[in-house]
């Protein structure tokens, strides 16, 4: 997910999802971007991840 923005808003922050696909095209509401290469920060939050160890 990439964050666009500097500060924390409320309401109306401007997110986009993301992931690696090996080709694509636009269709209806989903548009295909290649993104340009760079540094990036992955983050998982073990928190959301708790109720699934009891599985």
């Amino acid at each position: 997910m990439l964050h666009h923005g500097s500060e924390y808003k409320e309401d109306d922050a401007n997110f986009e999802v993301c992931m690696p696909i090996r080709k694509g095209e636009n269709t209806g509401n989903i548009e295909v971007r290649e993104l340009a290469e760079g540094p990036c920060i992955s983050l998982i939050d073990l928190h959301l991840a708790d109720p699934y160890r009891a599985l």
